[in-house]
């Protein structure tokens, strides 16, 4: 399979967001407290889940090449740091989906567009996802 790009996998708006989450080595509090960042901590959180789903799909569905396709050129501690990033969101929604396997109640937490979330469910209850609690590669 082909690598994945930024430029064939995130929008324009998504890629400015991504350089500054490296800037900031994924720390949410970091981008909250840049005035260059369009948002505060939550929000920093919330685009950084918001990447990490296009980038699963666009990596088939493997948790370390997303987080490889997160850090770009980056070191291996700032691909270390969005692959644990990715992986916390994942367990957070494994959990979610055993105590209530409905999407409603996990799309209504979401606060963003449904049809980024809705293939990464697919992918936890299909077991699609290789890499997730596994050592780094």
């Amino acid at each position: 399979m082909e690598a994945a790009s930024t430029a064939d996998t995130f929008t324009r708006e998504d890629r400015q967001l991504l350089e500054l989450q490296r800037k900031h080595r994924f720390r949410a509090t970091d981008c909250g407290s840049d005035p260059g960042y369009p948002g505060n901590r939550q929000t920093a959180d919330l685009h950084l889940r918001k990447l990490a789903c296009k980038a699963l799909p666009a990596t088939a569905w493997d948790v370390d090449r997303a987080a490889a396709l997160l850090a770009g050129g980056g070191d291996d501690d700032l691909r270390g740091k969005a692959r644990a990033r990715i992986e916390t969101f994942l367990q957070n929604l494994a959990r979610k989906l055993e105590e209530s396997p409905s999407d409603d109640s996990l799309m209504s937490e979401w606060r963003g567009d449904p049809a980024v979330l809705r293939p990464v469910l697919d992918a936890l209850r299909k077991g699609a996802i290789t890499g997730l609690g596994d050592a780094p590669r």
